[in-house]
Formats: C-alpha cells, sequence, structure tokens
C-alpha cells in the first residue's frame, strides 16, 4: 500500500509509494500537486484535501492515474489528521493498487456485452434454469429429476425461445417455473430431465416435446448443459431449436 500525508493546503508531507511513478519522497516533501502532476490529477487530489478539511470526515474513493503510457487505478481511503482541539492539521491517504481488479472487472463487462449480442441475435431459443435450491448431484438421477421439477425456474432467455413457449417478449418468461414448459405428470419430459441428469448434465440433441404456456406442444430439440458448484447443481443452461 502507498500511505501519503499531506498538509490542510495540499503540499505533501511523507509519501512511501515505488518509484514507477517517477517520484521520490525527497523530490515531493513541502511541494503542491500542481507542481508534480498534470493539472486535472492536482485538481482531483486538491478536491478531495478540500473535503475532508471542510467536513471533518474521511472517505473512500477510487482514482484513475495515467503514467508513462499505461492506466493505475487505486482505491484510496482518505481520513483526516486532528490536533488536540479537534481542528484537522493534515490529511492521510492509504492507497492500494488495484489496477487488475478494474482490468478484470472490464474484461468481464466486454465478456458480458458478447454474450448478450450473442444470445439477442441468435435464431435458437437459447435459455437458463436456476434452482431454489441447489441440488446435490450424488443423489439418485430419479430424486434429482423430481427436484428439478420442484426448485426449477426460468432464470433468463431470448425471444426466439419465448416465441417458442407462446410468449412475445423473454420478460414474460421470467420466474416461470420450469414444470410449467417440461410437464412432471408427461412421461418423456420425465424421460427428458433424467436423461440430461444421467448424460452428467451435458445433453446434446435430444428431441422431446415442449409445452407453450398456452398448453400447445412443440416438437423441439434440446441441447442442456449444468453447472455443478461443491457437489451440487446449481443451474442449467440450454438452447432449442
Amino acid at each position: 500500500d502507498i500511505i501519503v500525508m499531506q498538509d490542510t493546503e495540499g503540499r505533501y508531507i511523507y509519501y512511501n509509494g515505488p518509484m514507477r511513478f517517477g517520484v521520490r519522497m525527497d523530490e515531493l516533501q513541502g511541494r503542491l500537486p500542481g507542481e508534480v502532476h498534470e493539472p486535472g490529477f492536482a485538481r482531483h487530489l486538491l478536491d478531495r484535501i478540500k473535503r475532508v478539511v471542510e467536513s471533518g470526515q474521511g472517505f473512500t474513493d477510487e482514482t484513475r492515474m495515467e503514467w508513462d503510457g499505461q492506466t493505475f487505478w487505486f482505491l484510496d481511503q482518505v481520513s483526516p489528521m486532528k490536533d488536540a482541539s479537534g481542528t484537522v492539521s493534515a490529511v492521510v491517504t492509504l492507497s492500494r493498487n488495484i489496477t487488475e481488479r478494474k482490468k478484470a472487472e472490464e474484461w468481464l463487462r466486454e465478456s458480458e456485452e458478447r454474450y448478450r449480442t450473442f444470445v439477442e441475435n441468435s435464431n435458437e431459443g437459447i435459455w437458463r434454469v436456476e434452482f431454489l435450491e441447489a441440488i446435490p448431484a450424488g443423489l439418485p438421477a430419479e430424486e434429482q429429476t423430481r427436484l428439478m421439477f420442484e426448485r426449477s425456474y426460468i432464470a433468463e432467455c431470448n425471444v426466439p425461445f419465448a416465441r417458442l413457449c407462446g410468449c412475445e417478449h423473454s420478460r414474460e418468461l421470467i420466474g416461470t417455473p420450469l414444470s410449467r414448459l417440461l410437464r412432471v405428470d408427461r412421461p418423456g419430459d420425465v424421460a427428458t430431465v433424467e436423461a440430461f441428469v444421467r448424460s452428467g448434465y451435458r445433453l446434446a440433441n435430444h428431441e422431446a416435446l415442449l409445452t407453450s404456456v398456452t398448453g400447445d406442444l412443440r416438437e423441439v430439440v434440446h441441447s442442456i448443459t449444468g453447472t455443478v458448484e461443491s457437489g451440487k447443481l446449481v443451474r442449467a443452461w440450454g438452447s432449442v431449436s
């Protein structure tokens, strides 16, 4: 962690940051942010000091810093130091480098956007089922099948899947129990879910019937993949054509 101490005007009193950012303690001491940083970043630092001095309270802030052609992110805890009378006499910033975390968040955001684009533009029906309670993967296939009918609901789907199920928009299906689409009282539907379990949660090109919300039957081909965490089935993804 980088520790920075500045007086109420912003002058540097202490700094233990690495040389990778091009400054040493002896170069910073007694200088104002505007003397060592670009104007926008300097104003940001001074605004934070003013906020602490005026309020007497600390706060947490994320700071973006450009250095040597690279972008760095820091999570800063900005805190007041007070004298015996309770007046703020200095401001201390404990700064943690979170650059790798921010890169991971950006990668996940971009991955999510690519995923959404794929799902929304696919001609196949795509859906995701979650469970009210995870299903132990070690149970007999018949018991897992029963629990899937009892606990599963549609958590996500695209428009083609919604239309296969008799709905105009995907939002109409969100939260719908899977048992409305695959019927526990129809042997073929039970066989489909059980085949998914017995396949090790990797069922491909399985022909079956799908019940729409209006009760109509559709002949479809299922491909279903499950996610197992800590020995329990926690969700399933599927495509229907």
